[in-house]
């Protein structure tokens, strides 16, 4: 819904029960040093939080109103996710002249008010945003490079949300590099740059596995009877069954990869 001063905003009477915003008009926007990066998302207060390329995390009143805005230091950031009590966290990843054994990728946990609540370091290479699981848990995906035998090994971690220590962890072959999602009854799917889909328990035990043609480009949906919709580098959109059978596939993108994910209806997706 909309705020009265958003109706007004949008030219439409709060007051005139048949007075409603103009489809698809501009309520508001703002801007930052470089743009922003990935989607904002919104809180349950209805605050909009965006990260800006400038490093900063910021936060907007429903009608546009900067409310703050919170430096952290970077070379990328991730997309902010806000859990069911209202905290913000933020994936920040240093790229460049972190010397060997020092924390390269950071995990912030900002309280509502722009003031930090907790910062988690690891020497890993942090790649996506955060997911929210059972159990205040965040899910974090991305992987871990060996200096001396110079391979590397994709990662997938699940932090306690409370104080940012890490509660569980697996290692998968491949770079994990889209968001994971997580199920109603809180089990954990990510794919990887090998074109392979984990299942994971809440606890990151294995459950299954399901390969792809190739890399996973577009990150997992699951719908209501736990179906999960992936896609992948060759433009394949597969539905699989709790359990890692197939359902279908089907190439709806002729020209290249399936990069959005997918969205479910009521009638399908």
């Amino acid at each position: 819904g909309f705020s009265n001063r958003q109706e007004s905003l949008a030219k439409g009477n709060p007051q005139v029960p048949t007075e409603t915003p103009a489809r698809g008009s501009e309520l508001w926007s703002s801007d930052s040093l470089g743009g922003f990066y990935g989607q904002a998302v919104i809180g349950r207060d209805r605050a909009v939080y965006a990260t800006g390329a400038d490093g900063k995390v910021y936060a907007f009143y429903p009608d546009g109103k900067k409310r703050w805005a919170f430096q952290i230091q970077f070379s990328s950031l991730s997309e902010p996710t806000v859990g069911p009590d209202g905290t913000i966290y933020v994936v920040s990843q240093l790229n460049g002249g972190v010397p060997v054994g020092s924390p390269r990728s950071f995990v912030y946990a900002l309280n509502p008010d722009g003031t930090q609540r907790w910062v988690r370091g690891t020497t890993d290479f942090l790649e996506t945003p955060g997911a929210y699981g059972q159990g205040g848990r965040l899910y974090i995906g991305g992987f871990r490079f060996d200096q001396f035998s110079g391979s590397a090994s994709g990662i997938v971690m699940g932090l306690d949300t409370a104080n940012g220590t890490t509660v569980a962890f697996r290692t998968v072959p491949g770079t994990v590099e889209e968001v994971p999602a997580v199920s109603f009854t809180g089990d954990v799917f990510v794919g990887d740059s090998n074109g392979t889909v984990h299942a994971l328990t809440s606890t990151l035990t294995p459950r299954w596995t399901y390969l792809m043609r190739s890399r996973l480009t577009a990150p997992a949906s699951i719908a209501s009877d736990g179906t999960i919709y992936v896609g992948d580098d060759q433009g394949y959109t597969y539905s699989l069954t709790s359990a890692g059978a197939l359902r279908w596939e089907q190439r709806f993108s002729q020209q290249g990869p399936q990069y959005s994910s997918i969205t479910i209806a009521n009638e399908g997706v």
